[in-house]
C-alpha cells in the first residue's frame, strides 16, 4: 500500500512541478513526502532529489537511509496454568447393592508330625493303639485309622501287629503274615500304600524317635518263651542298623530324652545308656520292703521319672506294687496293679477284686500318681490281664482278645468292630 502511495505522489509531483505557474522546490516536495511517511520534516534549502529518492524507497518499503533497526522484544508466551481435567461420569439413577462378605475357605489346620511315634507307656502295654493329630491308629486284626469323632474309619493292612508308631506319613510297627513266625519291623504309609520290611529279625519294644526306630532283637528257648536280648537301633528306612548293647537277656527298655532306660528280669537295678550305646551307667533302686523283692517288666519313662513293676509276696490284693523312682534311686509305691500304663498325671491299671476266697473279678481303674485320694474304677469288663493304651481322651483295651475303647473317665464303653 505505502509502494502504491508513493508511486501516485512522485507521478503528481512531478506533474505539478512541470505545469505549475509557480515552480514547486525540492524542499517542499521533501516535505510533504516525510509528512505523509510520519517522519518530521528536516527539509532543508539543501535538500537534493536523492533526499526525495530515499524517502520514497522508504515509503516503498524498501531499503533506504530512514530504515532504523527496531528491536523486538522477545515474545513470552505465557502458557495458562495447567488444570488437570476431573471427567466426571454420570451414572443412571440405580440401586446400591449392599458390600458382599466373602467368607474364606475353610481349611484344616497342618498338624505337626510326631516326634516320637507313640508314648513310652503305650509301648510298654504292646503299642495297640497311637495317635497323631486328629488320626487314631490301632491293630483290630490288621491296622486300622479312625478320626478322634469316629468317622472316617480305613483298614490300611492286614498283618498281625504290635507296637503300632505313627511319625508323618509313615507308620512303623513290628507284624508278621498269618502263615509266618517272625516277627519283624515294617512299615507302611498313612494311607495303606508302600508297606515294606525293615528287618528280618525278631524286634520287640519297637520305639520311633525322630530319624531311628529302637528295638529289642530277642531270641526264644526250645519252648518259645523269650529268653531276652539286645537292645539296636536303625534308621527309619532300615539302613545303618547298630547294636547297643551286648548283654542278651535284657527284658523290657524305654527311651527319654536321649537315654535307654533297660533292666534284666530278676534285678533291682535299672540300667542306662545313651542313644549311641555309651555312657553306661547304673541306678540302684532304693527297695526296702524285703530281700525277695525285684523289679519287673515293664519300664516306663515320663518327664524323667521312671515307672516299673515291684514283685513282692505281700503286694495288694495279690498285684504288683507300681514304684515311681527318680533318677538316684530313690523310689515310692504309688499303686497296686496287674499291669499298668502312665499318661500324664494318671495310672491306669488292672486289679482283680476278691468278692470272697473263690470268686473274684477284674476290674479297670485310674488314680493320680500324685495324691494318695485312691482308684477311680472306670469299667469292670476286664477278664484278663491284657494291655491298656491311652490316646488322646481314649482308653483301648484288649480283653479275651476282643478289642474294646472308652473314654478317660469310664464313659462310653464300646466293643471296636
Amino acid at each position: 500500500m505505502k509502494k502504491a502511495i508513493a508511486i501516485l505522489l512522485t507521478v503528481v509531483m512531478v506533474f505539478s512541478i512541470t505545469a505549475s505557474a509557480k515552480s514547486p522546490t525540492i524542499e517542499d516536495a521533501l516535505d510533504i513526502l516525510m509528512r505523509l511517511a510520519g517522519l518530521p520534516s528536516t527539509a532543508s534549502e539543501d535538500a537534493t532529489i536523492e533526499d526525495v529518492l530515499e524517502i520514497l524507497l522508504y515509503l516503498a518499503g524498501l531499503p533506504s537511509v530512514y530504515d532504523t533497526p527496531v528491536t523486538t522484544p522477545p515474545t513470552t508466551t505465557t502458557a495458562p496454568p495447567t488444570t488437570t481435567a476431573v471427567a466426571t461420569t454420570t451414572s443412571p439413577q440405580t440401586t446400591t447393592a449392599p458390600p458382599v462378605t466373602t467368607t474364606p475357605p475353610t481349611t484344616q489346620p497342618t498338624t505337626p508330625p510326631n516326634k516320637q511315634g507313640n508314648t513310652s507307656g503305650n509301648i510298654a502295654n504292646g503299642g495297640i493303639a497311637a495317635i497323631q493329630g486328629d488320626w487314631i491308629y490301632y491293630r483290630n486284626n490288621g491296622i486300622w485309622k479312625i478320626r478322634t469323632d469316629g468317622t472316617e474309619k480305613q483298614k490300611l493292612t492286614d498283618d498281625i501287629v504290635a507296637y503300632i508308631n505313627v511319625i508323618g506319613d509313615w507308620i512303623y510297627y513290628n507284624g508278621r503274615d498269618f502263615d509266618e513266625t517272625e516277627i519283624n519291623i515294617r512299615r507302611i504309609r498313612t494311607d495303606g500304600t508302600q508297606k515294606a520290611n525293615l528287618n528280618n529279625v525278631n524286634s520287640w519294644y519297637v520305639t520311633v524317635i525322630g530319624d531311628w526306630i529302637y528295638y529289642l532283637q530277642t531270641t526264644f528257648d526250645e519252648y518259645g518263651y523269650m529268653m531276652g536280648g539286645d537292645i539296636y537301633k536303625t534308621k527309619t528306612d532300615g539302613t545303618e542298623v547298630k547294636q547297643l548293647t551286648n548283654s542278651g537277656y535284657i527284658s523290657s527298655f524305654s527311651v527319654d530324652n536321649g537315654f535307654i532306660y533297660y533292666m534284666f528280669l530278676f534285678e533291682r537295678e535299672i540300667h542306662v545308656i545313651d542313644t549311641n550305646g555309651e555312657n553306661a551307667s547304673t541306678i540302684n533302686v532304693d527297695t526296702t520292703w524285703g530281700m525277695s523283692s525285684f523289679l519287673g517288666a515293664p519300664v516306663i519313662v515320663q518327664d524323667s521319672w521312671i515307672y516299673c513293676f515291684y514283685h513282692h509276696s505281700e503286694g495288694e490284693m495279690g498285684a504288683n506294687g507300681i514304684l515311681k523312682i527318680n533318677k538316684d534311686g530313690a523310689s515310692t509305691i504309688v499303686g497296686y496293679s496287674h499291669n499298668f500304663n502312665i499318661d500324664g498325671e494318671w495310672i491306669y491299671g488292672r486289679v482283680r477284686v476278691f468278692d470272697d476266697w473263690f470268686n473274684a473279678s477284674n476290674t479297670i481303674f485310674k488314680s493320680n500318681i500324685n495324691d494318695n485320694t485312691g482308684s477311680i474304677k472306670l469299667t469292670d469288663i476286664s477278664n484278663t490281664f491284657g494291655p491298656i493304651n491311652i490316646v488322646g481322651d481314649w482308653i483301648y483295651f484288649l480283653d479275651s482278645d476282643v478289642l474294646y475303647k472308652m473314654k478317660t473317665d469310664g464313659s462310653n464303653v464300646q466293643i471296636v468292630e
